[in-house]
């Protein structure tokens, strides 16, 4: 179902003030929560969550998850097109972080520090965010050459890892997402029970550098006194594990940064896609762990 985005004038608006601009995402909430009310999309989102979160969210909780995300949906196509399109200035004084102190403390070791997310709630604007609080992140990513600096990714994954290591020794914080299928040695993990995908590239780089991890999300959370409800949530660094065997490391790290990860989506499941498992058979569910 197409979803139409705001008008010209609204959009003029909100570049212009920070009214317009928290007026252009109560729209959004306020289309999101008519979205919810669609028979068949509402159910096929209850059945994903239920199919997925199983018997650790109630009836109730479900319900309140599904009318939570079609908010988020609608709030999601329009972050991008604030981005892309709107004067981003405002976002300095809007978009609540926690956690800053975190990423100092990792910084004032000169080693850089690698900021480890997904693309769970809105990944791609953690940079833009950094940077405005004057922490010079980069972003690893498809190079883009249509999207603004602010926003398109610095270094493109692949084997040559030199960008990576220049942009430690220049003690910059390294943005990159680590969930997805399109890596060559991608890693199978559980987070509450589906089955995800991990690449264990920023994990080695860390391992390499002496960089310290920190699991970071950018999610949605809009309340009444905050329309715009953009939060970043920055978690303090993982406590690496560094021993002679460097897969079984690999491992272990991966595990503690899906740790992080699981918290986090309970906290903000209304973040996740659930309208796109059936297209991109990204998750499956697993079978039920076996009491140890």
């Amino acid at each position: 179902m197409s979803r139409s985005g705001p008008s010209t004038r609204l959009r003029r608006l909100a570049s212009r003030t920070t009214l317009g601009l928290r007026l252009l995402f109560l729209l959004a909430t306020v289309n999101g929560l008519i979205d919810a009310r669609r028979p068949a999309e509402r159910r096929e989102v209850l059945a994903s969550i239920e199919r997925l979160l199983g018997a650790r969210v109630t009836a109730r909780q479900r319900r309140k998850i599904a009318r939570r995300f079609f908010v988020y949906r609608r709030r999601f196509d329009l972050i991008f097109v604030w981005l892309t399109e709107l004067e981003f200035a405002h976002a300095r004084r809007m978009v609540a972080v926690e956690g800053l102190h975190h990423l100092d403390e990792a910084l004032s070791a000169g080693r850089g520090a690698i900021i480890a997310s997904t693309h769970m709630g809105y990944g791609r604007i953690i940079k833009p965010i950094l940077r405005l609080h004057g922490r010079p992140a980069m972003l690893v990513g498809g190079l883009s050459y249509r999207l603004p600096e602010y926003f398109a990714p610095d270094i493109s994954p692949g084997v040559n890892l030199r960008p990576f290591f220049s942009a430690m020794r220049d003690n910059k914080p390294l943005v990159i997402l680590l969930d997805g299928r399109r890596t060559v040695s991608a890693r199978r993990l559980s987070v509450l029970g589906i089955d995800m995908m991990f690449a264990p590239g920023a994990i080695r780089i860390a391992r390499a550098s002496g960089a310290a991890v920190l699991p970071t999300f950018a999610v949605d959370h809009p309340t009444l006194r905050d329309p715009l409800g953009l939060r970043l949530v920055i978690h303090p660094a993982i406590d690496l594990q560094k021993t002679n065997d460097e897969a079984a490391d690999t491992e272990a790290n991966l595990r503690r940064f899906a740790d992080a990860f699981e918290r986090e989506l309970m906290i903000h499941a209304h973040n996740f896609r659930w309208d796109g498992f059936r297209e991109q058979d990204r998750y499956r569910r697993l079978p039920a762990r076996k009491p140890e």
